[in-house]
């Protein structure tokens, strides 16, 4: 009914535009897949790491009697005076 040169065309064009985004779609899903296999690796090796560093440590009851590691309490509390300091040096001494 409307087969006319320009619209064949246009038709034409926006198929090849479609193909386009198709095939750069799949290029994406393909990344996104590789990708994602890449960070579950890190993060079961990071996991199997932190496994190996809680054996080798041994958990220690806290003061408040929940398992945990020695040095890990100790450094959480240091970093968390030397913030507070200079806090309190920023703030005039306050």
């Amino acid at each position: 009914m409307f087969e006319t040169p320009r619209v064949r065309r246009r038709l034409s064009e926006a198929e090849e535009a479609i193909e386009k985004i198709e095939g750069q779609f799949k290029a994406l899903e393909l990344d996104w897949t590789n990708t994602y296999a890449k960070l579950l690796t890190i993060v079961q090796r990071i996991s199997k790491q932190a496994q190996r560093v809680e054996q080798l440590s041994g958990v220690t009851q806290t003061e408040e009697g929940t398992p945990g590691p020695p040095s890990t309490m100790s450094r959480v509390e240091r970093l968390q005076a030397e913030i507070l300091a200079r806090r309190a040096k920023v703030n005039g001494g306050s």
